[in-house]
């Protein structure tokens, strides 16, 4: 039987033992103060840092923008609602009137 898999999938730092942070921005380990290994040259990796950043950022702000479209839908929806609400009163208090006067024409005629 093989050994299950670590619930962290995230790599141990092996000077310190200390797990990377989850931002993914990975500066200093702040238990032993030493950088975690990369390829790339530090400017790349900043560059491929705000590359993340720029994504995190347009992704938010598509959030937002979807929110506040589903926001005026819901305003939308809510007053249409209201206008039906409306019109089906008025049309009830207008077929209760007529009936009213039906039965009244009906009680004059049949006494």
């Amino acid at each position: 039987g093989s050994m299950p898999p670590h619930p962290r999938s995230m790599p141990v730092h092996s000077a310190c033992g200390s797990m990377p942070p989850h931002s993914g921005s990975m500066p200093a380990h702040s238990a032993c103060g030493l950088m975690p290994p990369h390829s790339e040259p530090v400017g790349g990796y900043d560059e491929s840092q705000m590359m993340l950043e720029g994504a995190a950022a347009r992704r938010q702000a598509e959030w937002e923008r979807q929110i506040m479209s589903i926001d005026q839908k819901e305003k939308e929806v809510h007053q249409t609602q209201l206008r039906l609400i409306r019109e089906q009163t008025a049309a009830f208090i207008r077929d209760l009137s007529a009936l009213r006067q039906e039965v009244g024409a009906l009680r004059n005629t049949h006494p």
